[in-house]
């Protein structure tokens, strides 16, 4: 059958092509030696988007990915079922000892497994191993490489082989792809130079720091010297239950001025103070959710490209900074700490989403005092300030807000005449700009046996005619 790629069909090919692409063409499995005529072959294909796919058939025992003749420099075979690799004949040989290999793409294939992996070529520049369960190579000193995708990899380990970080001194080396990957243990110092993309969301990483002579030091989850070669580093990702529990050092990312996007979370185990991040000014994504930071808000004003940060669900406390000329922030979520003062922004003319709610962590009081202007944010959309202490607003605060869609500011300790002059100011602003479906939840705001009088509730019920949903006590 031609379904089947076999000897048959192979003598109907010339031997002497450079190029062959069999995508999504046959099923079963292959001879590991099938193509050992093409001995001037550079680019071999075997991978697929869709379609017939190889896999086992119960010959060629444990379906080993096909050799190939040395000459091959592109070797592709993602999105099959090979489950190993088989030893290499003459000049006919297995991916690891392709001499001259600089492009590899085989993920996808979720059984493949060899506990030896290794790749001999220098030249490697391209290595997609995702969702295979290949062990991460060591490929330390690969001065070409430039992308490794290694993307929920199931084999167990790190990123050292044995006191070596194994992609140290890949001076090349951009983007480093570690997404759902079954890693653990220390993080290396980063000889990258180019080092631009490092993920590592949804891994096991411990964290601390392991050098070249095989020292731990564990005084901090991220190390002064971790990054201290990653000057063009513009994204880094992390997410992990077993970060260590201790502080990041204050310096560990004042040698990362290209940094655009952080994303860090323990899941409530890093502690200490925000990281200084005053180098980095071209911070546009920053995300430090869930974790135990207790100190060291930012006010972002050395990075005023700033346009997300999430610091919620972390212990920070005292005051609000006085966020100011950031035309980029568009979101802003401080809510689930500890912070007990709100301080009054200005010239945020993009920022659609507040919250700065439950700031009753561990007992903590609450932000207290005025509701302060937030007129310079006139693209207000969401207001979430509810389960505070506030005790009185600014005439005004709320009343140019004519995008806002939900505000929330319920159980608060507000005043009867504070919530008199909310009521008045989004009145004022319905009229100002008639709009229905936004929701204002005012429930338990005031202070316990405070009541409104009768012109307020009578603004409430008028705003409840035209389409506004207005929660009372």
């Amino acid at each position: 059958s031609e379904r089947k790629l076999n000897a048959s069909i192979i003598a109907k090919i010339p031997a002497g092509l450079t190029t062959l692409h069999l995508p999504g063409s046959f099923y079963g499995s292959i001879d590991p030696n099938l193509f050992s005529k093409f001995t001037n072959i550079t680019d071999f294909q075997l991978g697929r988007g869709g379609g017939a796919y190889f896999h086992p058939d119960g010959n060629n025992g444990n379906t080993p990915l096909p050799n190939i003749h040395d000459t091959c420099t592109t070797y592709t075979a993602y999105n099959n079922d090979f489950r190993s690799i088989a030893s290499s004949s003459g000049d006919n040989k297995n991916i690891k000892e392709l001499p001259n290999l600089s492009y590899l793409h085989i993920s996808g294939n979720y059984y493949l497994g060899d506990g030896s992996f290794s790749i001999a070529s220098p030249d490697i520049n391209y290595i997609n191993l995702a969702s295979t369960g290949l062990p991460i190579p060591n490929l330390a000193g690969k001065i070409q490489l430039q992308t490794a995708y290694m993307h929920y990899m199931r084999s167990n380990g790190g990123l050292f082989s044995g006191n070596t970080y194994k992609f140290n001194n890949c001076s090349a080396l951009e983007t480093l792809y570690l997404y759902a990957t079954n890693i653990g243990g220390r993080f290396p110092r980063f000889t990258n130079v180019n080092l631009r993309y490092l993920e590592m969301r949804y891994t096991s990483v411990v964290g601390g720091y392991k050098n070249s002579a095989g020292q731990e030091i564990v005084d901090h989850v991220i190390h002064e010297d971790t990054f201290r070669d990653c000057v063009n580093l513009q994204t880094f990702y992390v997410n992990s239950n077993n970060l260590l529990t201790a502080p990041i050092a204050t310096n560990a990312f004042t040698f990362t001025p290209a940094l655009r996007n952080l994303m860090y979370r323990s899941n409530g185990r890093t502690t200490g103070a925000i990281p200084n991040l005053n180098v980095c000014s071209n911070l546009r994504y920053l995300n430090l959710y869930n974790n135990a930071f207790s100190s060291g808000t930012p006010n972002l004003q050395s990075s005023l490209n700033i346009s997300y940060v999430n610091l919620s669900y972390n212990k920070l406390s005292g005051q609000i900074p006085a966020y100011r000329n950031l035309s980029n922030l568009s979101q802003l979520y401080l809510h689930n700490n500890k912070y007990t003062g709100l301080s009054e922004f200005s010239n945020l003319p993009n920022l659609r989403y507040f919250y700065c709610h439950n700031q009753f962590t561990d007992g903590a009081p609450g932000i207290s005092g005025q509701i302060p202007d937030f007129s310079s944010c006139p693209r207000m959309y969401y207001l979430i300030m509810y389960n505070n202490s506030f005790t009185s607003y600014k005439t005004g605060a709320f009343e140019s807000l004519y995008q806002l869609k939900y505000l929330d500011i319920s159980n608060n300790e507000l005043s009867s005449q504070a919530l008199e002059q909310i009521i008045e100011d989004l009145y004022s602003n319905y009229t100002t700009t008639p709009r229905g479906g936004v929701t204002v939840n005012l429930k338990n705001a005031m202070i316990s046996g405070a009541t409104l009088p009768d012109p307020t509730l009578d603004k409430i019920v008028l705003l409840r005619a035209k389409s506004w949903t207005v929660i009372l006590q």
